[in-house]
């Protein structure tokens, strides 16, 4: 199995900070390039978009047999996807470029909270998924991403069988399964993996460096 990503962190001794990569790649220090104005719809409710969430919902496949082929072996296996329903209030973010950035970095979007269920036919996998859906501006009529990114499954929650053998998992402080999914009108794609943080040493401040390692397990 390939390695994904890599990254070192410094965690201060008393445990209060982690300074790892944020999903974006952006450090968390980072400036956000745009003024952001967040707003509130009902899952029904026409978006500043020119749809509803519900009708996007509507114009993927919200249920899909995929085929996913294992990065360890390059072996395959049967997998259903289905999109289970969306949980709260839309969230529509209004962005606008602050002064010297490209309006192209700037793309209003959505998010809203979803339930999403993975599950392969050798049982490794059995998951009922939470995270978020979110289509951009320039996405409209295209796909809905799905991520459970901040609510990713820790190994000893899966549902299903799988079991993790390139590393060995007491020796992980965490150690978290994660999804991401692209669902469009033909069918979806995506990539399920792990990632193990651990500590690998102290500075000579006698701060703990941390080691975040991800690891893919599929796509397909």
């Amino acid at each position: 199995m390939n390695t994904m990503n890599t990254a070192t962190a410094l965690v201060a001794a008393a445990g209060l900070a982690l300074l790892l990569p944020s999903l974006t790649g952006c450090p968390c220090e980072c400036d956000d390039p745009c003024t952001v104005t967040e707003q509130a719809y009902a899952t029904d409710e026409q978006t500043p978009l020119g749809t509803s969430a519900e009708e996007m919902v509507a114009e993927i496949a919200a249920q899909d047999d995929a085929t996913m082929t294992y990065e360890g072996d390059g072996s395959t296996v049967a997998a259903a996807i289905e999109l289970v329903r969306l949980v709260g209030d839309v969230r529509f973010f209004d962005q606008e470029p602050k002064d010297g950035v490209d309006a192209d970095q700037c793309q209003d979007f959505i998010q809203v909270d979803a339930e999403v269920s993975f599950a392969t036919d050798d049982g490794a996998f059995d998951e009922a998924l939470t995270g978020q859906l979110h289509r951009g501006a320039a996405d409209i009529e295209q796909w809905l991403s799905f991520s459970t990114y901040e609510r990713d499954l820790a190994y000893d929650e899966l549902q299903g069988s799988y079991e993790v053998t390139e590393l060995d998992p007491g020796d992980c402080e965490t150690l978290e399964f994660g999804w991401h999914v692209e669902f469009a009108a033909e069918g979806s794609t995506g990539s399920v993996g792990y990632t193990c943080i651990r500590e690998v040493g102290t500075t000579d401040d006698g701060e703990t460096i941390m080691s975040a390692s991800g690891y893919e397990v599929g796509s397909w």
